[in-house]
Protein backbone atom coordinates (compact mmCIF):
# COMPACT_ATOMS: atom_id res chain seq x y z
CA UNK A 1 0.00 0.00 0.00
CA UNK A 2 0.92 3.63 -0.39
CA UNK A 3 1.06 5.47 2.92
CA UNK A 4 0.51 9.06 3.97
CA UNK A 5 -2.27 11.21 5.36
CA UNK A 6 -3.57 12.17 1.93
CA UNK A 7 -3.44 8.67 0.45
CA UNK A 8 -6.31 7.15 2.44
CA UNK A 9 -6.19 3.67 3.91
CA UNK A 10 -7.26 1.08 1.31
CA UNK A 11 -5.09 1.34 -1.79
CA UNK A 12 -3.79 -2.08 -2.76
CA UNK A 13 -3.82 -4.73 -5.47
CA UNK A 14 -4.68 -8.42 -5.44
CA UNK A 15 -3.16 -10.84 -7.97
CA UNK A 16 -5.33 -13.75 -9.17
CA UNK A 17 -3.36 -16.75 -10.39
CA UNK A 18 -4.22 -19.19 -13.20
CA UNK A 19 -5.41 -22.76 -12.88
CA UNK A 20 -2.19 -24.25 -14.29
CA UNK A 21 -0.14 -23.34 -11.22
CA UNK A 22 1.89 -20.62 -12.93
CA UNK A 23 3.30 -17.88 -10.72
CA UNK A 24 2.32 -15.26 -13.32
CA UNK A 25 -1.08 -13.73 -12.43
CA UNK A 26 -3.96 -14.00 -14.87
CA UNK A 27 -5.71 -10.98 -13.38
CA UNK A 28 -4.97 -8.00 -11.13
CA UNK A 29 -7.67 -6.46 -8.93
CA UNK A 30 -6.90 -2.83 -8.03
CA UNK A 31 -8.54 -1.09 -5.07
CA UNK A 32 -8.43 2.69 -4.58
CA UNK A 33 -9.53 4.93 -1.72
CA UNK A 34 -11.52 7.91 -2.99
CA UNK A 35 -11.74 9.17 0.61
CA UNK A 36 -14.50 11.68 1.40
CA UNK A 37 -16.41 12.28 4.60
CA UNK A 38 -14.44 13.63 7.56
CA UNK A 39 -11.09 12.89 9.14
CA UNK A 40 -11.42 10.53 12.09
CA UNK A 41 -11.81 12.34 15.43
CA UNK A 42 -10.37 15.59 14.10
CA UNK A 43 -12.04 18.86 15.01
CA UNK A 44 -11.54 22.48 14.07
CA UNK A 45 -10.79 25.11 16.71
CA UNK A 46 -14.49 25.90 16.99
CA UNK A 47 -15.50 22.23 17.32
CA UNK A 48 -16.47 21.53 13.73
CA UNK A 49 -15.66 18.45 11.69
CA UNK A 50 -12.65 18.44 9.38
CA UNK A 51 -13.68 17.46 5.86
CA UNK A 52 -11.59 15.06 3.80
CA UNK A 53 -11.08 15.49 0.03
CA UNK A 54 -13.20 13.10 -2.05
CA UNK A 55 -10.90 12.01 -4.87
CA UNK A 56 -8.03 9.58 -5.38
CA UNK A 57 -4.95 11.49 -4.26
CA UNK A 58 -1.99 12.22 -6.54
CA UNK A 59 0.26 10.11 -4.33
CA UNK A 60 -1.99 7.13 -5.03
CA UNK A 61 -2.00 7.86 -8.76
CA UNK A 62 1.81 7.85 -8.73
CA UNK A 63 1.88 4.63 -6.71
CA UNK A 64 -0.59 2.99 -9.11
CA UNK A 65 1.42 3.96 -12.20
CA UNK A 66 4.75 2.92 -10.70
CA UNK A 67 3.39 -0.35 -9.31
CA UNK A 68 1.70 -1.32 -12.56
CA UNK A 69 4.86 -0.55 -14.52
CA UNK A 70 6.81 -2.74 -12.10
CA UNK A 71 4.35 -5.61 -12.58
CA UNK A 72 4.63 -5.35 -16.37
CA UNK A 73 8.42 -5.36 -16.06
CA UNK A 74 8.43 -8.27 -13.64
CA UNK A 75 6.16 -10.51 -15.71
CA UNK A 76 7.13 -9.18 -19.14
CA UNK A 77 3.50 -8.90 -20.19
CA UNK A 78 0.37 -6.84 -19.76
CA UNK A 79 -1.86 -8.50 -17.18
CA UNK A 80 -5.64 -7.91 -17.52
CA UNK A 81 -7.05 -5.96 -14.59
CA UNK A 82 -10.12 -4.32 -13.12
CA UNK A 83 -10.39 -1.55 -10.55
CA UNK A 84 -12.68 -0.69 -7.67
CA UNK A 85 -13.14 2.85 -6.30
CA UNK A 86 -16.10 3.98 -4.21
CA UNK A 87 -16.73 7.44 -5.67
CA UNK A 88 -16.92 7.50 -9.49
CA UNK A 89 -14.83 9.86 -11.58
CA UNK A 90 -16.16 12.78 -13.56
CA UNK A 91 -16.11 10.58 -16.66
CA UNK A 92 -19.16 8.72 -15.33
CA UNK A 93 -21.07 11.97 -14.89
CA UNK A 94 -20.06 13.14 -18.37
CA UNK A 95 -21.25 9.87 -19.91
CA UNK A 96 -24.53 10.17 -18.03
CA UNK A 97 -25.22 13.82 -18.82
CA UNK A 98 -23.54 14.31 -22.21
CA UNK A 99 -23.83 10.90 -23.92
CA UNK A 100 -26.98 9.70 -22.14
CA UNK A 101 -27.67 6.33 -20.54
CA UNK A 102 -29.83 3.96 -22.60
CA UNK A 103 -32.05 1.48 -20.76
CA UNK A 104 -31.21 -1.20 -23.35
CA UNK A 105 -27.62 -0.46 -24.30
CA UNK A 106 -26.41 0.43 -20.79
CA UNK A 107 -29.01 -1.45 -18.73
CA UNK A 108 -29.41 -0.43 -15.12
CA UNK A 109 -31.33 2.06 -13.03
CA UNK A 110 -30.38 5.70 -13.62
CA UNK A 111 -32.15 7.48 -10.81
CA UNK A 112 -29.23 9.48 -9.38
CA UNK A 113 -29.11 12.16 -12.03
CA UNK A 114 -26.84 14.00 -12.04
CA UNK A 115 -24.57 11.66 -10.12
CA UNK A 116 -22.05 12.78 -7.51
CA UNK A 117 -18.48 12.37 -8.74
CA UNK A 118 -15.01 12.80 -7.27
CA UNK A 119 -14.10 16.45 -6.52
CA UNK A 120 -17.78 17.45 -6.51
CA UNK A 121 -18.22 20.82 -4.81
CA UNK A 122 -14.50 21.59 -4.73
CA UNK A 123 -12.76 24.45 -6.49
CA UNK A 124 -9.73 23.98 -8.73
CA UNK A 125 -7.57 25.72 -6.12
CA UNK A 126 -8.43 23.07 -3.54
CA UNK A 127 -10.98 25.02 -1.51
CA UNK A 128 -14.40 23.70 -0.57
CA UNK A 129 -16.42 26.77 0.27
CA UNK A 130 -19.65 26.00 -1.59
CA UNK A 131 -18.90 28.30 -4.53
CA UNK A 132 -17.75 25.66 -7.06
CA UNK A 133 -19.40 22.64 -8.66
CA UNK A 134 -16.36 20.55 -9.58
CA UNK A 135 -12.65 21.08 -9.11
CA UNK A 136 -11.12 18.57 -11.54
CA UNK A 137 -8.81 16.97 -9.00
CA UNK A 138 -9.67 13.49 -10.34
CA UNK A 139 -8.18 14.24 -13.78
CA UNK A 140 -4.80 12.62 -12.96
CA UNK A 141 -6.57 9.48 -11.78
CA UNK A 142 -8.75 9.33 -14.90
CA UNK A 143 -5.67 9.77 -17.07
CA UNK A 144 -3.88 6.98 -15.23
CA UNK A 145 -6.84 4.66 -15.77
CA UNK A 146 -6.94 5.16 -19.54
CA UNK A 147 -3.14 4.99 -19.74
CA UNK A 148 -3.10 1.50 -18.17
CA UNK A 149 -3.11 -1.23 -20.86
CA UNK A 150 -5.31 -4.19 -20.03
CA UNK A 151 -7.52 -2.34 -17.52
CA UNK A 152 -10.96 -3.59 -18.55
CA UNK A 153 -13.35 -1.90 -16.15
CA UNK A 154 -13.73 0.25 -13.06
CA UNK A 155 -16.52 -0.37 -10.55
CA UNK A 156 -17.99 2.22 -8.19
CA UNK A 157 -20.70 2.56 -5.58
CA UNK A 158 -21.56 5.88 -3.88
CA UNK A 159 -24.51 6.73 -6.14
CA UNK A 160 -27.03 4.16 -4.92
CA UNK A 161 -29.57 5.01 -7.61
CA UNK A 162 -27.28 4.16 -10.53
CA UNK A 163 -26.43 0.60 -11.59
CA UNK A 164 -25.39 0.82 -15.26
CA UNK A 165 -22.13 0.14 -17.11
CA UNK A 166 -20.85 2.40 -19.88
CA UNK A 167 -17.93 1.94 -22.28
CA UNK A 168 -15.95 5.19 -22.23
CA UNK A 169 -14.32 5.45 -25.64
CA UNK A 170 -14.62 9.11 -26.65
CA UNK A 171 -13.65 12.62 -25.63
CA UNK A 172 -16.78 14.03 -24.00
CA UNK A 173 -17.78 17.71 -23.76
CA UNK A 174 -16.13 19.42 -20.82
CA UNK A 175 -13.53 16.66 -20.45
CA UNK A 176 -9.78 16.81 -21.05
CA UNK A 177 -9.23 13.03 -20.88
CA UNK A 178 -10.27 10.78 -23.79
CA UNK A 179 -11.69 7.38 -22.96
CA UNK A 180 -9.86 4.35 -24.36
CA UNK A 181 -12.74 1.87 -24.15
CA UNK A 182 -12.59 1.18 -20.42
CA UNK A 183 -15.96 0.20 -18.95
CA UNK A 184 -17.24 2.36 -16.07
CA UNK A 185 -19.78 0.50 -13.94
CA UNK A 186 -21.90 1.06 -10.86
CA UNK A 187 -22.92 -1.53 -8.30
CA UNK A 188 -26.26 -2.18 -6.64
CA UNK A 189 -26.81 -0.87 -3.12
CA UNK A 190 -25.97 -4.00 -1.12
CA UNK A 191 -26.54 -2.92 2.48
CA UNK A 192 -29.15 -1.18 4.62
CA UNK A 193 -26.99 1.77 5.61
CA UNK A 194 -26.89 4.94 3.60
CA UNK A 195 -29.67 6.50 1.58
CA UNK A 196 -32.31 5.07 -0.73
CA UNK A 197 -34.86 2.25 -0.78
CA UNK A 198 -33.85 0.59 -4.04
CA UNK A 199 -33.95 -3.17 -3.82
CA UNK A 200 -30.69 -4.44 -2.35
CA UNK A 201 -28.32 -6.50 -4.40
CA UNK A 202 -24.71 -7.07 -5.35
CA UNK A 203 -22.82 -6.79 -8.61
CA UNK A 204 -21.18 -10.06 -9.58
CA UNK A 205 -18.12 -10.40 -11.83
CA UNK A 206 -17.36 -13.57 -13.76
CA UNK A 207 -13.89 -14.18 -15.19
CA UNK A 208 -12.39 -17.09 -17.07
CA UNK A 209 -8.93 -17.35 -18.56
CA UNK A 210 -10.54 -17.64 -21.99
CA UNK A 211 -12.61 -14.48 -21.52
CA UNK A 212 -9.62 -12.54 -20.23
CA UNK A 213 -7.65 -13.53 -23.32
CA UNK A 214 -10.38 -11.74 -25.29
CA UNK A 215 -10.36 -8.74 -22.89
CA UNK A 216 -13.90 -9.63 -21.89
CA UNK A 217 -15.76 -10.21 -18.64
CA UNK A 218 -19.35 -11.04 -17.74
CA UNK A 219 -21.20 -9.16 -15.03
CA UNK A 220 -24.70 -9.00 -13.57
CA UNK A 221 -26.52 -7.91 -10.43
CA UNK A 222 -28.06 -10.49 -8.12
CA UNK A 223 -30.85 -9.00 -6.02
CA UNK A 224 -31.84 -10.02 -2.53
CA UNK A 225 -35.02 -11.43 -4.11
CA UNK A 226 -32.81 -13.95 -5.92
CA UNK A 227 -33.46 -12.36 -9.30
CA UNK A 228 -30.66 -11.45 -11.70
CA UNK A 229 -30.84 -8.14 -13.58
CA UNK A 230 -28.52 -6.16 -15.81
CA UNK A 231 -26.59 -9.14 -17.10
CA UNK A 232 -24.13 -7.89 -19.73
CA UNK A 233 -20.96 -8.93 -21.52
CA UNK A 234 -18.30 -6.23 -21.31
CA UNK A 235 -16.57 -6.82 -24.62
CA UNK A 236 -15.43 -4.78 -27.61
CA UNK A 237 -19.01 -4.20 -28.83
CA UNK A 238 -20.56 -3.20 -25.52
CA UNK A 239 -22.57 0.05 -25.91
CA UNK A 240 -23.87 -1.39 -29.20
CA UNK A 241 -25.38 -4.66 -27.94
CA UNK A 242 -29.07 -4.69 -27.01
CA UNK A 243 -30.14 -5.95 -23.54
CA UNK A 244 -33.40 -6.11 -21.57
CA UNK A 245 -34.04 -3.03 -19.45
CA UNK A 246 -33.49 -3.32 -15.70
CA UNK A 247 -36.67 -2.85 -13.61
CA UNK A 248 -36.50 0.06 -11.16
CA UNK A 249 -37.68 -1.84 -8.10
CA UNK A 250 -37.63 -0.88 -4.44
CA UNK A 251 -37.35 -2.95 -1.30
CA UNK A 252 -39.77 -0.55 0.32
CA UNK A 253 -41.92 2.05 -1.39
CA UNK A 254 -42.65 4.87 1.11
CA UNK A 255 -45.56 6.19 -0.98
CA UNK A 256 -47.09 2.72 -1.38
CA UNK A 257 -46.64 1.51 2.21
CA UNK A 258 -45.96 -2.08 1.20
CA UNK A 259 -42.95 -4.33 0.90
CA UNK A 260 -41.95 -5.22 -2.65
CA UNK A 261 -39.88 -8.21 -1.57
CA UNK A 262 -41.45 -11.42 -0.30
CA UNK A 263 -39.09 -12.99 2.27
CA UNK A 264 -37.51 -16.23 1.10
CA UNK A 265 -38.40 -19.40 3.04
CA UNK A 266 -36.39 -19.73 6.20
CA UNK A 267 -35.49 -16.04 6.45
Amino acid sequence: MVTGRDAGVSNYYLPVYPSNGSDTPSLILWFFDSRGGNYYQEMTADGGLVGQPDWVDQSVVDWFTDTNNALVSQYQKTIPSVAFVHIPTNASQALQSEAGVSANYQPGINDDYILAQQAQGWCANGTDDGTCEYGGQDVPFMQALVDTPGLLATFSGHDHGDTWCYKWDTLLPGMSVTGNGINLCFSQHSGYGGYGNWIRGSRQLFFTEELLAEETLNTWIRLESGDIVGSVVLNSTYNHNYYPATPDDYTYCPTCNYSVITPMPGT
